[in-house]
């Protein structure tokens, strides 16, 4: 016993000692040129204080992430918005190099046309959808590869949705209907050109309404347990006059349906209006969808943010728009959860508690048509 003692007594010095070590290592290291104590919550400051910045700097007034990667002579930035909500902002990058957009969807990239440089860093500005991410490239070698214009525009007019620039065509702006003055556009190599004020003869921004539903039905066959039958599959057709598309939650007969949504309208485009194109907005859908205008398909779209140019698909008079939207199987599944076996019990999800709720499915909100004109900006 007294050796055990005088062993314990022997260990709670060498603990003194090695707690007095360590404390002594530590303010020396304190003590140290270019090391600082800070409070919890206040590093970012102290960071500013010093002059110290990160790579992506991000100001919005939501929540996005941007993770940096670099390969070869290439830098990438991905961005991922946490936002409940649309939120809008901007990043700022060390770098000089040309930015481009790469849409993980459609594959397409595009030049960045409106951002600053400003010693050493490039700022562009963002709006960013709930849960939309956007990836960004920064590069000196792209333009042999992507049609890039010699200059870039450091203020741009709120009014001006999107833009298109190719070698053969130059640049042209999509600016919305609606401004009654002159607006102008500045551009880093020192040109300032005016927008001018659109004619009363364009056409205002409206919903899509008066929509067919194909409801595709996925069912069971009448005997669960022949697995030779994925689906039984039928269609029911319901009239959805108002512009606000329903669940199919909301839906009569469609409540505990799962399967294919194929919705159909159309809408008429003005042959003598100033306007010259459109872009289509969709509501966000979680699981994926098409989009034809006139029949032709649109490149893929982001499910998180659905929005893309139609105006190289429109036709004077009267034009159609199909989306097709797949929905979860959920809804269905729990109508019939009871008769479902899995090697003769019941599936483990009920022994977790009370089965998750029915979703919203389909096409849910508003669809868009915005009408742009075009105005050609020499750079």
């Amino acid at each position: 016993m007294a050796r055990n003692l005088l062993d314990m007594e022997d260990l709670s010095l060498r603990n003194a000692a090695d707690v007095r070590a360590v404390s002594l290592a530590l303010q020396k290291l304190k003590n140290t040129k270019n090391v600082y104590t800070v409070g919890t919550h206040e590093i970012v400051q102290k960071l500013t204080a010093l002059n110290l910045a990160p790579r992506v700097r991000v100001q919005t007034n939501g929540t996005w992430y941007p993770v940096v990667r670099t390969d070869n002579a290439t830098d990438y930035v991905f961005l991922f918005s946490t936002a409940s909500s649309a939120s809008s902002g901007g990043i700022t990058v060390q770098t000089t190099k040309t930015p481009y957009f790469f849409d993980s969807w459609s594959g397409k990239r595009a030049p960045v046309l409106h951002y600053q440089i400003q010693n050493g860093n490039l700022s562009i500005p963002l709006s960013l959808a709930s849960n939309q991410t956007v990836v960004l490239a920064f590069s000196n070698e792209l333009a042999s590869e992507i049609d890039t214009p010699p200059a870039h525009a450091v203020q741009l007019p709120s009014n001006v949705l999107g833009y298109n620039y190719t070698k053969s065509n130059g640049l042209g702006l999509h600016v919305a209907p609606g401004s009654s003055s002159t607006t102008t556009v500045k551009l880093s190599n020192g040109k300032t050109h005016s927008l001018k004020a659109n004619s009363t003869n364009t056409t205002a921004p409206f919903n899509l309404s008066n929509w067919t539903l194909t409801a595709e039905h996925w069912e069971a066959p009448s005997n669960c347990s022949n697995a030779s039958i994925p689906a039984v599959k039928h269609n029911t057709t319901h009239h959805l006059q108002e512009p606000s598309l329903p669940s199919w939650l909301d839906i009569q007969g469609l409540h505990n349906t799962s399967g294919v949504g194929y919705y159909t309208t159309t809408f008429t485009w003005p042959s003598s209006s100033e306007t010259t194109g459109a872009y289509i907005s969709l509501p966000p859908v979680s699981h994926g969808l098409q989009v034809s205008i006139n029949n032709h398909r649109l490149p893929a779209l982001d499910f998180s943010n659905p929005t893309a140019d139609i105006g190289p698909y429109l036709i004077s008079g009267t034009n159609k728009v199909e989306v097709v939207v797949p929905t979860v199987m959920w809804n269905y599944i729990r109508s019939l959860y009871d008769r479902i076996r899995i090697a003769g019990s019941e599936p483990m999800l009920s022994s977790t508690g009370p089965l998750p709720e029915d979703v919203e499915n389909g096409l849910v909100g508003e669809v868009r048509v915005l009408p742009y004109v075009v105005r050609r900006v020499d750079v």
